[in-house]
Formats: C-alpha cells, structure tokens, sequence
C-alpha cells in the first residue's frame, strides 16, 4: 500500500535543495488556489497558512488511518 501512495507523488530533485516529494495533483490544485486567494487578497496570508497546516495535518491522520486499515485487511486475509 505504502507503494502506491508513493507512486502518486510527483519527486522532484531541485539544486541547493536536493529530493523533495509534491503530494498528487489534486492536492496541489487545492493549495494552489488557496494560495492565489492568499495573493489576490481574498483571504487574508495568516489564514492561508491556518489553513494549509490544518488540512496537512488531517492528510496526514487520514493517510494513517486508510494505511492503518489496509495493514489490518492484509493481516486477516
């Protein structure tokens, strides 16, 4: 499961930076237009990173939690 996940990233290796791991495309749409929001001044930028940080970190937890399952479902079957 942990493959697939990772195939739906996109890994870019920049210079000074190094390897970095974008999440799927969908994703980056959505953070892309909270950030245009952010420079259009339709949301104000404290907002934009409140936003951003909470739905990161619920990604996250839902990532977990379908892994988590899937791990169980492998176990028992």
């Amino acid at each position: 499961m942990d493959r697939a996940i990772e195939r739906r990233r996109l890994h870019l290796t920049l210079p000074l930076v190094g390897s970095i791991s974008l999440p799927p495309p969908e994703r980056l749409g959505w953070y892309a237009g909270l950030v245009a929001m952010g420079a259009l001044g339709i949301v104000d930028w404290p907002v934009v990173v409140v936003i951003s940080v909470g739905h990161l970190m619920t990604e996250d937890q839902h990532s977990r939690l379908v892994r988590d399952f899937g791990d169980a479902l492998e176990q028992t079957g």
